[in-house]
């Protein structure tokens, strides 16, 4: 994975290997050289079988009698060289033409972007890691988090405390003292509890503690399938929402809340790694599969993927509505982390990471998320949700 640094290292990398060969390249003088004379037909040369061809002429040094001549020439036809395909480029989505790739594209291209303009971040974070948890695992969930402190560093001013606190199974006992201690918070508020166990340990949660830290603790036992390479950006963009909002995040509704933490926790952590796209749909898959409950009882028995083919905006309206506001259940939320992900890299790809800051920063003056989203995108949610039915049906294929 690499960083906004590693980014702009690669750039000026580039540009001084190209300074570099056109310093070096060789300076020619003099009359360029002439072309060797076509051979005469008749004319002793050797070895037999050699060939020379002179323009469109090929000659070859044939066996007459005792000895080796030129024969007489053969017009050959030369290939004309078939011209470089020029790939298309992919137009910038619109909300009134949102292709999937355009949208994957253009909303991990915001984020690179913001990356290098930002550069690297001041912002002082206390690692506090458990002695059971892996160096390796620290070390790599440690460069998919510095992007999301980078893209977010803006947001944060360089008092802010951040804490992390990594642990594994071992640890249970240190990361709760530890959690206490940095947060002021009961440990009950937090993941670290028994569900950490020792065949899977990768729940966190994000917060601030009541001596005004920033805190978020993450269980460091990595999933096989890669899954939970998005979960420190994830929780690193909660703890964005929170500055940002001044900590009015639950006014939020659900899919903004959860679903764009989610989306900017795969772009930090999946990509550009994850170029099959595989991580990401076998996560999502999963989403839609603990969604199953919330909308089998809502769609007439139906499951998601049969929903989102239907192509219908009023299905659309009715599933983004599920989890704007009310009760936050196991299906309510992986339905918001799904389409709410969705929901998001749509409005990235297409306003820019920039206008996605400033719809967080919405909430610092007002509690009235519609509003908000009003004043931020030029029009209503249920607009907004119509316009995503065709990225819906695409979407269809992940699940």
């Amino acid at each position: 994975m690499s960083t906004s640094g590693d980014i702009v290292k690669r750039i000026l990398g580039l540009v001084l290997a190209t300074v570099l060969a056109f310093s070096i390249a060789p300076i020619s003088s003099g009359a360029a050289p002439k072309p060797a004379p076509a051979p005469k037909t008749g004319a002793v040369c050797k070895p037999v079988g050699k060939i020379q061809v002179v323009g469109t002429k090929k000659y070859t040094c044939v066996k007459t009698g005792k000895k080796s001549l030129w024969n007489k020439p053969v017009t050959i036809q030369k290939p004309t060289p078939s011209p470089t395909p020029t790939p298309t480029p992919v137009a910038k989505p619109t909300l009134d033409s949102l292709d999937a790739k355009a949208v994957y594209d253009f909303s991990r291209a915001s984020v690179a972007e913001s990356l290098v303009k930002n550069g690297t971040s001041a912002l002082n974070v206390k690692y506090l890691v458990g002695a059971n948890v892996s160096e390796g695992a620290v070390d790599s969930v440690k460069l998919n988090l510095q992007k999301a402190i980078d893209l977010w560093g803006p947001a944060f001013s360089p008092t802010d405390r951040v804490t992390i606190i990594w642990y594994v199974q071992p640890d249970l006992e240190w990361a709760a003292t530890t959690y206490r201690s940095e947060s002021g918070n009961p440990v009950e508020w937090s993941s670290i509890n028994a569900s950490c166990t020792l065949n899977f340990c990768g729940n966190a949660t994000a917060t601030t503690g009541r001596n005004g830290a920033y805190v978020f603790e993450q269980g460091m036992m990595l999933d096989r399938n890669g899954w939970n390479k998005s979960t420190a950006g994830h929780e690193f963009t909660h703890l964005a929402q929170i500055k940002l909002s001044s900590l009015n995040i639950y006014s939020m509704p659900l899919w903004l809340l959860e679903g764009s933490a989610q989306f900017y926790g795969e772009a930090t952590g999946y990509f550009p790694a994850d170029i099959s796209k595989s991580i990401r749909k076998g996560m999502h898959r999963q989403f839609a599969s603990d969604a199953s409950s919330l909308v089998s009882i809502n769609f007439q028995s139906k499951n998601l993927k049969e929903v989102m083919s239907s192509a219908s905006a009023s299905s659309t309206v009715q599933l983004m509505k599920l989890i704007e506001v009310g009760a936050r259940g196991s299906s309510s939320t992986a339905l918001a982390y799904l389409l709410g992900s969705y929901a998001s890299e749509v409005l990235v790809s297409v306003y820019g990471h920039d206008k996605f800051s400033e719809l967080y920063k919405s909430f610092e003056s007002s509690s009235d998320w519609e509003a908000n989203f009003q004043k931020t995108y030029g029009l209503s949610t249920t607009s907004f949700y119509e316009k995503l039915t065709p990225y819906f049906t695409q979407m269809k294929d992940e699940l």
